[in-house]
């Protein structure tokens, strides 16, 4: 693990950087300033004869232990709420113009004969629709007691053992 570079000590002012320890409530301090590992680049340094000081966190700021988190950031203003929905409403403009550029094509992707594969005679939405409800019936989506299928003639069993649902009373 590496030590991270913190602010200065305010304690031993000959010492020109502090390292933060992983470990809680204690920093390192080394008077070269260079940069302190765990493990075998600590023991080394400390072989070497470099001075090294563990200070406990509490010593050097007291005072900011109980201070009151508040969130002073500006997401959830109505200028920023206002611009971040004129933003998102020039993004989906921009899509669809940009989706303008290709022609319809409803012959091949919505026509009810235009794709055949499989056993399968229908449209391209359709047979993208029914494997999809096949993919989600295999982990079963369509258990669950508010998600129905378009097409739940043909679809598998689920491979996940069944889910219970708490029962809900709707009145009378």
């Amino acid at each position: 693990m590496e030590l991270k570079l913190s602010k200065p000590s305010p304690l031993s002012p000959s010492v020109p950087r502090v390292f933060e320890s992983p470990m809680r409530g204690l920093l390192f301090c080394d008077t070269t300033g260079q940069r302190l590992r765990f493990g075998s680049p600590l023991s080394a340094s400390i072989k070497s004869g470099k001075k090294l000081h563990a200070i406990q966190i509490r010593d050097i700021s007291p005072s900011s232990v109980e201070q009151e988190r508040v969130d002073q950031s500006e997401n959830l203003t109505l200028e920023s709420i206002r611009h971040s929905l004129m933003r998102q409403d020039d993004a989906i403009i921009f899509n669809l113009l940009e989706r303008a550029q290709y022609c319809y094509n409803a012959d091949n992707t919505c026509h009810q004969n235009a794709f055949h594969m499989d056993g399968f005679h229908g449209s391209l939405v359709e047979f993208m629709a029914k494997e999809t409800e096949k993919v989600h019936a295999q982990v079963g989506r369509y258990k669950g007691p508010d998600e129905h299928p378009f097409f739940p003639d043909s679809l598998p069993e689920s491979m996940l053992p069944p889910m219970e649902y708490p029962k809900v009373d709707r009145g009378k």
